[in-house]
């Protein structure tokens, strides 16, 4: 029974050695890096003479680069909307929106519509954002309108401007550094962010 371990580990060890390239055939040796009289292989030798950069050079510069500097990120109507719904869904006694009927993006401004319960009865909520750069902070601006009788300096309203700053952030790709924002815009499509990085 011992012989037939030691057998089998032996058999095992044999086996594992091949695989690892243990043999010591000449020819089965990597070819070189350079050719006979010293010079880079003709691949190499065309790069350089073009002035190109190997591929993985110039897949190590875009590494270094996207940590820091200008990055910009566009929030389409999707994600927007998405982020809206999140944030003004409905929640406690006295929710600001029962329902939200439609998110657009016109003439530089975020528009929230929908609808608020009061006393068993339907009325319009309308929010209206603007977005601004502040000394390198992105800066909401709610204004509420419609119906339902709540005013933009409502503590609702005024304390849903930081929350949806941060959610904006959130939307960022990849940031783990301090932001810097340099633009915002708000077109029909998208809300278009460019930003500094730390």
């Amino acid at each position: 029974m011992k012989l037939r371990i030691i057998l089998l580990l032996l058999l095992v060890l044999a086996l594992g050695l091949a695989a690892c390239g243990g043999d010591s055939d000449p020819t089965n040796t990597p070819p070189p890096a350079a050719s006979e009289n010293g010079d880079a292989d003709a691949s190499d030798a065309d790069a350089s003479e073009n002035g190109d950069a190997d591929a993985s050079d110039a897949d190590e510069e875009p590494a270094a680069s996207a940590a820091t500097g200008s990055q910009s990120y566009s929030a389409d109507l999707l994600a927007v909307d998405s982020m809206m719904k999140l944030v003004l869904a409905p929640r406690g006694a006295d929710p600001l929106y029962n329902r939200i009927t439609d998110i657009s993006l016109v003439d530089d401004t975020v528009r929230i519509e929908g609808v608020r319960r009061i006393s068993g009865e339907n009325l319009s909520m309308v929010l209206e954002q603007t977005l601004t750069i502040e000394d390198g902070e992105l800066v909401s601006n709610l204004t509420a309108s419609g119906d339902a009788g709540v005013e933009s300096d409502d503590p609702r309203v005024t304390d849903l401007n930081d929350i949806m700053v941060r959610s904006y952030i959130r939307m960022l790709p990849e940031v783990d550094s301090e932001i810097i924002f340099v633009t915002v815009d708000i077109t029909d499509e998208a809300v278009e962010f460019t930003y500094d990085l730390e």
